[in-house]
C-alpha cells in the first residue's frame, strides 16, 4: 500500500512505517501531523486517484 500526498509545494510517495524528511513543516518532535491533500491511494490492484484529492484521504505522521 502506498499514498501520494502534497505538502510544501511538493508531492511525496509514502508507505506505512516509512521515514521521510519534509521542508516547511512547523511541528514539534512527538507531535502528530495529518496531511489531507492525498492525490493517490494504492492498495495492490486497487488504485484511487483524486480529482484533485482523494475524498476522505489522509496520511498521518509523527514528527521526530
Amino acid at each position: 500500500m502506498f499514498a501520494v500526498f502534497s505538502s510544501g509545494g511538493k508531492q511525496h510517495r509514502v508507505t506505512e512505517g516509512e521515514v521521510i524528511k519534509l521542508e516547511r513543516l512547523t511541528a514539534e518532535p512527538g507531535e502528530e501531523v495529518v496531511f489531507d491533500k492525498v492525490l493517490i491511494v494504492a492498495n495492490g490492484d486497487a488504485v484511487t486517484v483524486g480529482k484533485p484529492y482523494v475524498d476522505g484521504g489522509k496520511v498521518t505522521a509523527e514528527v521526530s
